[in-house]
């Protein structure tokens, strides 16, 4: 059966412009407000970059380098004020939402549908307490989109040759993009867009076209960028791949966790009684959605009404829920198991189709659902025992649920219960993340209304910044920039904001040493470093609670390296060999801020 043409966009309309602005709008305040403690370290990768050093040979980077790439080259174009670092959190504000309309564009409900979709994956994908525009999350989940909208017109438009091994390429250079953005986001995303290539081909000779060029593609795009950066496959290989999957605890175990991701997500609803409440609320609205719509001919005016009614009783504790922004988890949940249940019946009508009896309504182009659930398995393989963020995921399935699997949402009364659900996720995401635009460990931005400061900056120009944040930096900086230009040495662990606050670059190359994203050899390194010739100052936020989450998500709960470190700065502390001040830490900070000096 051949596929319906996508309709055009109504020219009068502005629902979907209205809504793609009202996102640009609220992503800028987003960039604005989200500066925390943890950051510094791509500002300090980006700046290793652009003075020639190596990002894996010599700093022995454990993640990928397109994002460090990216920053670099804005650095190059617009400087390294405060205001131009921003940039990147533009660009891929931009670039997400571009990718967003690419995919909207396919789809063929109203042009108040298509606004509402947009806005929800928008909300949803960025909904998530860890996720922002200045990082390589979103930019990951812009590309997958990208590739979903290359493949939604090869479906649709069956274009000539040239433009179809265009688009071919253009997927090869995406997937292999992402892979350099995010190992397991780009490698799943470029199975299932394997799949979904050859699926929607015509004829073997195409069926081998497509994935020849986009394999072939894949893997140039790796080369080359790699060559971009002076780094080789090896080098790449052992510390972004081999390093970094020990690190995180070993290959051996990763299966586990996206089969357990179903049971952890009713866990993570059930763990708090209010999250059940929400759940049953939800779940009943729907049914009574359900059969309203089903009896909406057959009941009387007065049942109707006592059904309505009915509804409204059982919706205000939502209502609050979802005006506070706490529904969110909850209806995100109900996407993790829709990828589920959809990802199946996709697998299933698959095998029906193959084997000569397929579904009246199917379309190869329903491989599309796989995307979602590939990143949804990626996700849970980075996580280890942690619930892992489901946002991206959910956000992909929302807006390709339409276009990539209609059947879904075929039934009248199935469409306004999955609209209904969207407009609730919209107005519970979109108000829980200016309520805690970010939220992780023990770094966090606080809500909008939260003091800030214009803090002029000598070497950065103007910041905006919480003001707890800039009473944490400044005695920080007065003492390293009291001492001789000789001794303005500064390891800060283990994150590098402080040299990046301070304008000093991180003492030896140590840009980052955080539990999960630095190795054993890494750590241990540092360790004989201190013993031997430590640096002048170092900031030290000691933040065992986190450690231990770590060691027991990571390391099956045996110590971390930097356990040990922790005992050899605790020692050279408590023999008097360095001195340290206790700093203010931020509000909701349970770590202790250190500056500590080694030659009192």
């Amino acid at each position: 059966m051949s596929a319906p043409q996508p309709t055009s966009l109504p020219g009068r309309s502005l629902w979907l412009p209205s809504a793609i602005a009202a996102c640009f709008v609220y992503g800028l305040l987003l960039i604005a407000l989200i500066h925390t403690t943890a950051d510094g370290s791509w500002f300090w990768y980006a700046q290793a970059l652009t003075h020639g050093q190596h990002l894996y040979r010599e700093l022995h980077l454990a993640m990928q380098p397109v994002y460090p790439l990216e920053l670099a080259s804005l650095q190059r174009l617009l400087g390294t004020t405060w205001i131009a670092q921003q940039s990147a959190g533009l660009v891929n504000l931009v670039l997400f939402l571009i990718a967003l309309w690419a995919v909207t564009r396919h789809n063929h409900t109203s042009p108040l549908q298509r606004a509402l979709l947009l806005a929800c994956s928008f909300l949803t994908a960025i909904g998530f307490i860890s996720m922002r525009f200045d990082d390589f999350h979103i930019l990951a989940t812009s590309l997958e989109l990208l590739c979903a909208a290359l493949l939604l017109s090869l479906a649709h438009r069956q274009p000539s040759t040239p433009r179809r091994i265009l688009a071919l390429v253009a997927i090869g250079v995406l997937c292999g993009l992402c892979i350099l953005t995010r190992l397991n986001d780009g490698s799943l995303l470029l199975f299932a867009v394997l799949v979904s290539a050859v699926a929607i081909a015509h004829g073997v000779a195409r069926h081998i076209e497509a994935l020849l060029t986009i394999a072939g593609v894949s893997a140039l795009t790796l080369l080359l960028v790699l060559t971009c950066i002076g780094e080789t496959p090896r080098d790449w290989w052992f510390y972004s791949i081999h390093t970094a999957a020990a690190i995180k605890g070993g290959a051996g175990h990763l299966w586990q966790y996206p089969l357990r991701l179903p049971v952890g997500t009713v866990r993570e609803i059930t763990r708090d009684w209010r999250n059940v409440v929400l759940t049953a609320y939800a779940l009943i609205l729907g049914a009574i959605a359900v059969y309203l719509t089903r009896n909406r001919h057959s009941l009387s005016t007065r049942r109707r009404w006592i059904l309505v009614l009915f509804a409204l009783v059982l919706a205000l504790p939502l209502s609050r829920n979802i005006i506070r922004g706490n529904a969110a988890r909850v209806l995100v949940a109900f996407a993790v198991f829709g990828i589920y249940i959809v990802g199946i019946a996709t697998l299933v009508r698959l095998v029906r189709a193959l084997r000569g009896r397929p579904a009246p309504t199917w379309r190869p182009i329903e491989l599309l659902m796989l995307i979602p659930a590939a990143q949804l398995i990626s996700i849970s393989l980075s996580a280890a025992l942690w619930y892992p963020n489901p946002n991206p995921p959910a956000a992909l399935f929302l807006i390709l649920l339409p276009v990539g699997a209609p059947w879904a949402i075929a039934r009248r009364d199935a469409r306004n219960v999955f609209f209904t659900w969207v407009v609730l996720l919209t107005i519970s995401a979109g108000i829980d993340k200016l309520r805690n635009p970010f939220d992780w460990f023990n770094y966090r931005a606080r809500s909008f209304d939260a003091e800030r400061t214009w803090y002029p900056h000598p070497a950065f120009g103007p910041m905006l910044i919480e003001t707890a944040q800039l009473r944490l930096m400044l005695p920080v900086c007065a003492a390293v920039d009291a001492a001789p230009p000789s001794q303005r040495e500064l390891l800060s662990l283990p994150f590098t904001y402080p040299n990046y606050f301070c304008d000093i670059p991180p003492w030896h190359g140590y840009t980052q040493t955080f539990y999960d994203t630095s190795s054993r050899a890494t750590i241990t390194a540092l360790g004989h470093e201190l013993l031997t010739a430590p640096p002048e100052w170092i900031v030290y936020q000691r933040q065992l609670d986190i450690l231990f989450r770590n060691e027991e998500a990571f390391n099956h709960g045996q110590p971390l390296p930097h356990r040990e470190l922790d005992t050899l700065i605790m020692d050279q502390l408590a023999t008097h060999r360095w001195t340290a001040t206790t700093l203010p830490a931020p509000p909701r900070d349970s770590s202790t801020w250190l500056l500590i000096h080694t030659r009192p």
